[in-house]
Protein backbone atom coordinates (compact mmCIF):
# COMPACT_ATOMS: atom_id res chain seq x y z
CA UNK A 1 0.00 0.00 0.00
CA UNK A 2 1.64 3.11 -1.08
CA UNK A 3 2.21 6.35 1.43
CA UNK A 4 -0.47 8.53 -0.51
CA UNK A 5 -2.99 5.52 0.07
CA UNK A 6 -2.63 5.25 3.68
CA UNK A 7 -2.50 8.93 4.06
CA UNK A 8 -6.17 9.16 2.76
CA UNK A 9 -6.83 6.18 4.48
CA UNK A 10 -6.25 7.26 7.77
CA UNK A 11 -7.56 11.29 7.23
CA UNK A 12 -11.05 9.64 6.35
CA UNK A 13 -10.70 7.52 9.22
CA UNK A 14 -10.06 10.86 11.06
CA UNK A 15 -12.81 12.45 9.76
CA UNK A 16 -14.83 9.48 11.06
CA UNK A 17 -13.61 9.76 14.30
CA UNK A 18 -14.26 13.32 14.68
CA UNK A 19 -17.50 13.26 13.54
CA UNK A 20 -18.64 10.25 15.44
CA UNK A 21 -17.28 11.95 18.54
CA UNK A 22 -19.60 15.66 17.55
CA UNK A 23 -22.18 13.35 16.98
CA UNK A 24 -22.01 11.25 19.90
CA UNK A 25 -19.40 12.49 22.76
CA UNK A 26 -18.34 9.72 24.71
CA UNK A 27 -19.63 9.55 28.54
CA UNK A 28 -16.49 9.72 29.42
CA UNK A 29 -15.32 13.10 27.63
CA UNK A 30 -18.33 14.71 29.54
CA UNK A 31 -17.77 13.52 32.93
CA UNK A 32 -14.44 14.87 32.35
CA UNK A 33 -15.41 18.36 30.38
CA UNK A 34 -17.95 18.24 33.90
CA UNK A 35 -14.75 18.03 36.41
CA UNK A 36 -12.77 20.55 34.54
CA UNK A 37 -15.87 23.39 34.45
CA UNK A 38 -17.84 22.30 37.67
CA UNK A 39 -19.93 25.44 37.51
CA UNK A 40 -21.35 24.46 33.78
CA UNK A 41 -24.71 21.90 34.49
CA UNK A 42 -24.04 18.52 32.06
CA UNK A 43 -26.24 16.52 34.27
CA UNK A 44 -29.18 16.55 36.55
CA UNK A 45 -28.15 17.25 39.81
CA UNK A 46 -29.77 13.68 41.67
CA UNK A 47 -29.44 13.72 45.74
CA UNK A 48 -27.85 10.76 46.62
CA UNK A 49 -29.51 8.11 48.19
CA UNK A 50 -29.83 4.46 48.60
CA UNK A 51 -32.84 4.44 47.06
CA UNK A 52 -31.10 5.47 43.83
CA UNK A 53 -28.62 3.20 43.76
CA UNK A 54 -31.35 0.25 43.65
CA UNK A 55 -32.02 -1.78 40.25
CA UNK A 56 -35.92 -0.44 40.58
CA UNK A 57 -35.43 3.10 41.13
CA UNK A 58 -37.33 6.05 38.86
CA UNK A 59 -34.92 7.01 37.00
CA UNK A 60 -34.31 11.05 36.25
CA UNK A 61 -33.67 12.54 32.95
CA UNK A 62 -34.03 16.58 31.86
CA UNK A 63 -35.42 16.88 28.68
CA UNK A 64 -34.45 21.14 27.59
CA UNK A 65 -35.51 22.40 24.36
CA UNK A 66 -33.93 25.39 22.67
CA UNK A 67 -35.28 28.29 20.42
CA UNK A 68 -38.85 29.03 21.06
CA UNK A 69 -41.47 30.36 21.04
CA UNK A 70 -42.10 29.26 18.08
CA UNK A 71 -45.51 28.21 15.62
CA UNK A 72 -44.60 24.69 16.50
CA UNK A 73 -44.04 25.28 20.44
CA UNK A 74 -47.75 24.48 20.84
CA UNK A 75 -47.37 20.92 19.22
CA UNK A 76 -44.57 20.16 21.36
CA UNK A 77 -46.25 21.25 24.60
CA UNK A 78 -49.16 19.07 23.44
CA UNK A 79 -46.88 15.89 23.14
CA UNK A 80 -45.60 16.60 26.56
CA UNK A 81 -49.00 17.11 28.36
CA UNK A 82 -49.63 14.06 26.44
CA UNK A 83 -47.26 12.04 28.40
CA UNK A 84 -46.91 13.77 31.49
CA UNK A 85 -43.89 15.38 31.07
CA UNK A 86 -41.91 18.34 31.58
CA UNK A 87 -38.94 20.58 30.10
CA UNK A 88 -37.03 23.42 30.16
CA UNK A 89 -37.66 25.71 27.23
CA UNK A 90 -34.50 27.54 26.59
CA UNK A 91 -36.14 31.59 25.15
CA UNK A 92 -34.65 33.73 22.06
CA UNK A 93 -35.69 37.10 23.45
CA UNK A 94 -36.36 38.28 19.38
CA UNK A 95 -38.81 35.21 19.31
CA UNK A 96 -41.18 36.38 21.76
CA UNK A 97 -43.10 39.29 20.12
CA UNK A 98 -46.76 38.32 19.17
CA UNK A 99 -46.05 34.49 20.77
CA UNK A 100 -46.59 36.03 24.23
CA UNK A 101 -49.87 33.92 24.73
CA UNK A 102 -47.24 30.40 23.85
CA UNK A 103 -44.75 31.60 26.61
CA UNK A 104 -47.23 32.40 29.20
CA UNK A 105 -49.18 29.16 27.97
CA UNK A 106 -45.82 26.95 28.36
CA UNK A 107 -45.54 28.27 31.90
CA UNK A 108 -48.98 27.74 32.95
CA UNK A 109 -48.93 23.77 32.10
CA UNK A 110 -45.43 23.86 34.29
CA UNK A 111 -42.63 24.07 32.26
CA UNK A 112 -40.48 25.91 32.65
CA UNK A 113 -37.84 28.28 30.78
CA UNK A 114 -34.38 29.52 30.51
CA UNK A 115 -32.54 32.61 28.71
CA UNK A 116 -31.05 31.43 25.19
CA UNK A 117 -30.10 35.48 24.47
CA UNK A 118 -31.80 37.63 22.07
CA UNK A 119 -31.05 35.93 18.62
CA UNK A 120 -30.06 32.88 16.95
CA UNK A 121 -26.40 33.49 16.88
CA UNK A 122 -22.69 31.62 18.82
CA UNK A 123 -22.61 33.35 22.25
CA UNK A 124 -19.11 32.88 22.35
CA UNK A 125 -18.80 35.69 19.15
CA UNK A 126 -19.90 38.47 21.84
CA UNK A 127 -18.28 40.88 23.34
CA UNK A 128 -19.09 40.53 27.24
CA UNK A 129 -20.84 43.63 27.05
CA UNK A 130 -22.88 42.82 23.89
CA UNK A 131 -23.85 39.38 25.83
CA UNK A 132 -24.73 40.78 28.99
CA UNK A 133 -26.76 42.99 27.06
CA UNK A 134 -28.29 40.30 25.22
CA UNK A 135 -29.55 38.20 28.29
CA UNK A 136 -31.15 41.24 30.06
CA UNK A 137 -32.79 41.91 27.25
CA UNK A 138 -34.44 38.59 26.97
CA UNK A 139 -35.52 38.90 30.72
CA UNK A 140 -37.03 41.47 30.45
CA UNK A 141 -39.00 40.48 27.66
CA UNK A 142 -39.24 37.10 29.51
CA UNK A 143 -41.14 39.00 32.32
CA UNK A 144 -42.67 41.58 30.51
CA UNK A 145 -44.57 38.56 28.77
CA UNK A 146 -44.88 36.70 31.84
CA UNK A 147 -46.45 39.73 34.00
CA UNK A 148 -48.73 40.59 31.42
CA UNK A 149 -51.57 38.72 33.01
CA UNK A 150 -50.81 39.59 37.18
CA UNK A 151 -50.85 42.28 39.00
CA UNK A 152 -47.03 43.83 39.45
CA UNK A 153 -45.60 44.02 43.06
CA UNK A 154 -42.40 42.33 45.20
CA UNK A 155 -43.27 38.90 45.48
CA UNK A 156 -44.60 38.31 41.60
CA UNK A 157 -40.96 40.42 40.42
CA UNK A 158 -39.25 38.15 42.64
CA UNK A 159 -40.54 34.75 41.39
CA UNK A 160 -40.55 36.13 37.91
CA UNK A 161 -36.85 36.35 38.20
CA UNK A 162 -36.48 33.12 39.37
CA UNK A 163 -37.89 31.59 36.18
CA UNK A 164 -35.07 32.32 33.64
CA UNK A 165 -32.23 31.27 36.17
CA UNK A 166 -31.08 28.76 33.80
CA UNK A 167 -28.75 30.10 30.75
CA UNK A 168 -27.91 28.41 27.74
CA UNK A 169 -25.06 30.30 25.05
CA UNK A 170 -26.23 30.45 21.41
CA UNK A 171 -24.68 27.29 19.94
CA UNK A 172 -23.91 25.77 23.15
CA UNK A 173 -19.96 26.76 23.10
CA UNK A 174 -18.79 29.06 26.18
CA UNK A 175 -15.57 30.71 27.19
CA UNK A 176 -14.04 31.97 30.55
CA UNK A 177 -14.96 35.14 30.14
CA UNK A 178 -18.79 34.18 29.18
CA UNK A 179 -18.62 32.06 32.80
CA UNK A 180 -16.85 34.74 35.03
CA UNK A 181 -20.16 36.81 33.62
CA UNK A 182 -23.26 34.21 34.11
CA UNK A 183 -22.52 33.41 37.96
CA UNK A 184 -22.43 36.77 39.06
CA UNK A 185 -25.82 38.07 36.74
CA UNK A 186 -27.58 35.09 38.98
CA UNK A 187 -27.89 32.46 36.74
CA UNK A 188 -26.49 28.89 35.68
CA UNK A 189 -25.04 27.93 32.75
CA UNK A 190 -26.71 24.68 31.69
CA UNK A 191 -25.76 22.58 28.84
CA UNK A 192 -26.50 18.55 28.67
CA UNK A 193 -24.77 15.67 27.76
CA UNK A 194 -27.21 13.92 25.16
CA UNK A 195 -26.99 15.45 21.82
CA UNK A 196 -29.47 14.23 18.54
CA UNK A 197 -28.55 17.30 16.52
CA UNK A 198 -31.91 17.73 15.35
CA UNK A 199 -32.05 21.20 13.96
CA UNK A 200 -30.12 19.05 11.00
CA UNK A 201 -31.35 15.78 11.10
CA UNK A 202 -34.93 15.65 10.13
CA UNK A 203 -36.14 12.35 10.79
CA UNK A 204 -37.66 12.29 14.02
CA UNK A 205 -36.68 8.07 14.06
CA UNK A 206 -33.01 8.98 14.07
CA UNK A 207 -33.71 12.00 16.44
CA UNK A 208 -35.29 9.45 18.98
CA UNK A 209 -33.12 6.42 18.59
CA UNK A 210 -29.92 8.60 19.17
CA UNK A 211 -31.79 10.00 22.05
CA UNK A 212 -33.11 6.45 23.58
CA UNK A 213 -29.69 4.67 23.22
CA UNK A 214 -27.74 7.86 25.17
CA UNK A 215 -30.33 8.24 27.96
CA UNK A 216 -28.67 7.91 31.25
CA UNK A 217 -30.49 8.84 34.95
CA UNK A 218 -29.26 12.18 35.17
CA UNK A 219 -28.75 13.09 31.37
CA UNK A 220 -29.85 16.50 30.05
CA UNK A 221 -31.55 16.15 26.54
CA UNK A 222 -30.65 18.54 24.30
CA UNK A 223 -33.61 19.28 21.67
CA UNK A 224 -35.06 22.39 19.63
CA UNK A 225 -37.91 23.69 18.61
CA UNK A 226 -39.38 25.83 15.54
CA UNK A 227 -39.06 22.52 13.24
CA UNK A 228 -41.45 20.76 11.64
CA UNK A 229 -40.20 17.23 13.04
CA UNK A 230 -39.51 18.67 16.45
CA UNK A 231 -42.87 17.86 18.48
CA UNK A 232 -42.65 14.21 16.30
CA UNK A 233 -39.18 13.74 17.46
CA UNK A 234 -39.89 14.31 21.79
CA UNK A 235 -43.02 12.18 21.22
CA UNK A 236 -41.02 9.35 19.86
CA UNK A 237 -38.18 9.64 22.67
CA UNK A 238 -41.33 10.15 25.07
CA UNK A 239 -43.15 6.74 23.66
CA UNK A 240 -39.80 5.07 23.43
CA UNK A 241 -39.58 5.62 27.31
CA UNK A 242 -42.86 4.57 28.23
CA UNK A 243 -42.35 1.43 26.39
CA UNK A 244 -38.96 0.56 28.55
CA UNK A 245 -41.25 0.93 32.04
CA UNK A 246 -43.99 -1.51 29.89
CA UNK A 247 -40.74 -4.20 28.77
CA UNK A 248 -38.06 -3.48 31.05
CA UNK A 249 -39.85 -2.20 34.32
CA UNK A 250 -37.36 1.09 33.51
CA UNK A 251 -39.13 3.79 34.87
CA UNK A 252 -38.39 7.32 33.57
CA UNK A 253 -39.19 10.69 34.83
CA UNK A 254 -38.69 13.26 32.88
CA UNK A 255 -38.74 16.92 34.45
CA UNK A 256 -37.23 20.29 33.93
CA UNK A 257 -35.46 22.17 36.49
CA UNK A 258 -32.07 20.93 35.46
Amino acid sequence: MSFLVKLILSLILLLFISVLIIYRPPFILIRLLSHLNPDVLWFVRIPSSPSNRSRNHTRTIALTIDDGPTPYTRDLSSVLDAYNARATFFIIGSHVKGREDVLREIVSRGHEVGNHTMYDVPSKNLSVEELKQSIEETDRIIHDALSQTQEGDDQQDEQLRGITSFFRPGSGFFTTPMRSLISPMGKQLVLGCIFPHDPIISSPAINARHVLSCVRDGGIIVMHDGRPWSAESVRRILDGLAKREEKRGEKWDVVNGV
